[in-house]
């Protein structure tokens, strides 16, 4: 494989790693809040929420 071909894969594959570590932090955000919803405990829903927003505020 050549030089630029090899750096463009490598690339494509940092790029790949980067989303599933976002998309990994989304569904772990996901899976905490289901957690709490099911438990109904709204003091750690509250914070939950509030993690959620100020990650989608960071993504922006």
């Amino acid at each position: 494989m050549s030089s630029p071909e090899k750096d463009k894969h490598l690339a494509a594959l940092a790029n790949l790693e980067a989303f599933c570590e976002a998309h990994n932090e989304k569904i772990n955000l996901v899976e905490r809040l289901q957690t709490l919803l099911f438990k109904c405990d709204v003091r750690y829903l509250r914070n939950a929420l509030r993690d959620l927003k100020d990650y989608i505020k960071e993504r922006k």
